[in-house]
């Protein structure tokens, strides 16, 4: 028998679960609902027969989530894609905003801008996010969009210097895609070996795909009304910079010196930005003190300008392409997008916050669902044996948060030590390196470089940048003209707490999950890998959500306000009912002929199977 919802999933176990999508796979239909609010997305890795029994897609599934918010019957909604790196969870991000907000190009575009720029390629993942999207859409009472907002968290920096992996998907789409006239002003040649932080794409990338990114960033730039000369000399500056290298010489009177090279490089990377070459070389070559730098010390600092000026340019554009508009609207629907679980050839500090974002998420919005709902039930009364959702092992996000004043000032070796006393999902393995149990799986973390160095460019460096005649770099660093106080900018640990403070205020929104799987590791299309997925719809939750949504209830109404909305649907409440709220709904519901089994009537509050 087909199983179009799983609600109807008879007997409702795992085995059972795995195998009605297992048969739905084979038939290219990849998507599942689970209730109203759910669904499940097997990426197919592979275009879809165009006489595939593929419903019910996602467009049904956001239009009937939209449907909701006009008819009133909710005022804001969250849209959350779940899965792990490779599981197609930003292509669903990108086709929910698609839906919603087709008659909206400057949007689309400035996504795919931010796209662009936070993206790389990893092991496993063509198209990773490096970084944390949150879409505000303000919609009328015809589900068009009136308004909408762009927030922005827990940038991945380290890309742009690691070197032993590919770069922001940006750099090659601007090597692959301008003309050589572009080239040439900006002092760049076409082939990224030509650039030390541009680790070599695999052979097998397709050249095209570049020069679509290129146009995508074109059109993102005019829509917007930025200056595409000053987004492109940005770019080129960090290119160039990242080809210098600091050699020891011992100068004539025989003391010790250092010199940078190649110097051509270095010149025109001053000139992207109308620096004077001699206020950088001396910000790079000496401390504060006017002592010598070490090779080692400047080529830190360096590699720590490159990432704080794209960091800057990244948060510069996400305020530029995010309008500071307010409109009357009959809704709010958020759509996050995160990075996926995953990991990469070497797991540093920046990692372990990207895979605990995935397990905040999933505790506060996800896991804190379901749990507030069953809480809520036997408030009222109703007789429910309660489906545990807590983590074992605890994420070691709790470590962090409770420490976080304490980590600050702590060595790498420190702050290993702290995460491996206190908690119970970590472990030593060897002298470099220790483990991590995480929700979606275990993963090897290395001790050496775990944290960044360089936290604070030295103000002699940040003077340097604030004289740049370029027109975007004095706004990078307002900290360097006279009346602008510097200070410590925020550290990592400081991004992530206020990415879960904003979290926990989403937990306000009704919740709809797509749950984006890989139903295998090779992204082959017809491939499912059963012991994969099954690992998947474990810890998303797949059959605790499942029961709670069957046997428990979608909607919960304060009795006043039910009876405010519903009391005209029977003439012994309507035009005026002088009874108690309980006995006016109860007689509503029974003019209704609503089955008693499809509500309950707690202490305070209606609950309902579903809408009426």
């Amino acid at each position: 028998m087909e199983v179009a919802d799983l609600l109807g999933l008879n007997p409702p176990t795992t085995e059972n679960l795995l195998r009605v999508i297992h048969r739905r796979f084979k038939r290219d239909t990849v998507h599942t609902r689970l209730g109203p609010r759910h669904l499940l997305a097997l990426n197919p890795y592979r275009p879809l027969r165009p006489d595939s029994t593929a419903s019910p897609t996602p467009e049904q599934f956001i239009d009937d989530m939209r449907t909701r918010l006009m008819e009133g019957l909710e005022t804001k909604q969250l849209l959350l894609p779940l899965g792990e790196s490779g599981s197609g969870k930003s292509q669903v991000f990108l086709q929910a905003l698609q839906t919603l907000a087709s008659d909206k190009p400057q949007l689309i575009a400035g996504v795919n801008l931010l796209k662009i720029l936070g993206n790389a390629r990893t092991h496993g993942n063509e198209d990773a996010s490096r970084f944390v999207l949150l879409v505000d859409l303000q919609l009328d009472f015809r589900g068009q969009v009136l308004a909408f907002a762009i927030q922005t968290y827990m940038l991945e920096k380290d890309v742009v210097t690691r070197r032993s992996g590919p770069n922001f998907h940006v750099f090659y789409g601007l090597l692959a895609g301008a003309d050589p006239q572009l080239l040439k002003s900006l002092r760049l040649s076409r082939s990224a070996d030509s650039y030390g932080i541009l680790a070599p794409l695999p052979t097998s990338t397709n050249a095209q795909s570049g020069k679509e990114t290129f146009e995508q960033i074109r059109l993102a730039l005019f829509l917007h009304g930025l200056e595409e000369r000053a987004f492109f000399q940005v770019l080129a500056f960090i290119l160039k910079l990242g080809n210098i290298f600091f050699i020891p010489v011992t100068r004539m009177d025989g003391t010790a010196g250092l010199q940078l090279e190649p110097r051509t490089e270095f010149q025109e990377a001053a000139d992207l930005f109308g620096i004077y070459t001699t206020c950088l070389e001396s910000a790079l070559l000496y401390e504060e003190s006017g002592v010598i730098r070490d090779p080692i010390g400047a080529g830190a600092l360096r590699d720590f300008l490159l990432r704080t000026i794209y960091a800057r340019l990244f948060l510069f554009l996400s305020t530029k392409i995010s309008p500071n508009t307010q409109a009357g609207s009959s809704g709010l629907v958020a759509i996050l997008d995160f990075p996926g679980f995953q990991s990469v050839e070497r797991n540093s500090f920046q990692e372990l916050l990207l895979n605990l974002i995935g397990e905040k998420v999933q505790e506060v919005l996800v896991d804190g669902e379901l749990k507030e709902r069953q809480e809520e039930w036997i408030r009222e009364g109703f007789k429910w044996v309660k489906v545990d959702t807590r983590a074992n092992p605890p994420s070691v996000i709790h470590v962090l948060e409770q420490n976080g004043p304490l980590c600050g000032n702590r060595s790498d070796e420190e702050m290993v030590d702290l995460i491996l006393d206190k908690s119970p999902a970590a472990s030593r393995l060897g002298v470099d390196q220790f483990r991590i149990r995480h929700f979606a799986g275990t993963i090897t973390y290395s001790k050496r470089n775990f944290q960044e160095k360089v936290d604070i460019l030295p103000k002699s460096l940040v003077s340097a940048m604030f004289t740049a005649t370029h027109p975007w770099v004095k706004e990078f660093f307002p900290e360097g003209g006279s009346g602008h106080l510097g200070g410590r900018p925020l550290r990592p640990l400081d991004h992530l707490h206020l990415f879960s403070h904003k979290l926990r205020s989403l937990t306000q929104l009704s919740l709809y999950t797509i749950h984006a799987i890989k139903p295998n590791e090779l992204k082959v299309g017809g491939l499912f890998e059963g012991a994969l997925v099954l690992h998947q719809l474990k810890y998303h939750r797949i059959m605790d959500t499942l029961i709670v949504t069957r046997d428990g209830f979608e909607i919960s109404r304060d009795f006043e306000r039910f009876l405010s909305r519903y009391r005209l649907l029977s003439l012994r409440t309507w035009p005026r009912w002088g009874g108690s709220p309980r006995e006016g709904i109860l007689l509503i519901l029974n003019d209704l002929l609503i089955p008693q089994e499809m509500f309950f009537l707690g202490r305070t509050r209606l609950l309902l199977k579903t809408h009426l």
